[in-house]
């Protein structure tokens, strides 16, 4: 299909000690979807 080149990019992140011992991190896994909507953000444009 032509057409401009597509990146994507996908990150995960993987905790060697309990979740409670990052109260910020439980905070997000944990809470509502208004807690994660204020904390995570996406980028939607890297210029070159």
């Amino acid at each position: 299909i032509p057409g401009s080149v597509t990146y994507n990019i996908a990150l995960y992140y993987m905790m060697e000690s309990p979740l409670g011992r990052n109260p910020l991190l439980e905070r997000f896994v944990n809470g509502d979807d208004a807690f994660r909507n204020s904390r995570f953000k996406l980028i939607p444009f890297i210029s070159k």
